[in-house]
């Protein structure tokens, strides 16, 4: 399970969105987070890129021992 959300616009954490219990949708175990996340792009002169980062510190173990899950997207880029 990840616990943790990081939303990071043209290389700065913008912010971390904490993921448990709360935020996971009910009528499906596998959507830990289904939410609409603005981005402040208005400083970006020719556009801006998003990447998120998942991750979480139960350990993979026996597959991966002393290792957390870790997920990043591609980036997103948007346009003005």
């Amino acid at each position: 399970d990840v616990d943790s959300l990081e939303v990071i616009v043209d290389g700065l954490t913008v912010t971390t969105i904490l993921i448990d219990a709360a935020t996971a949708d009910p009528t499906n175990p596998v959507v830990r987070l289904r939410a609409d996340i603005p981005v402040d792009v208005s400083m970006a002169a020719i556009g801006s890129w998003v990447v998120l980062v998942a991750a979480g510190g139960a350990p993979l173990e026996p597959v991966h021992p002393d290792r957390g899950p870790f997920a990043v997207s591609n980036p997103i880029f948007l346009l003005r």
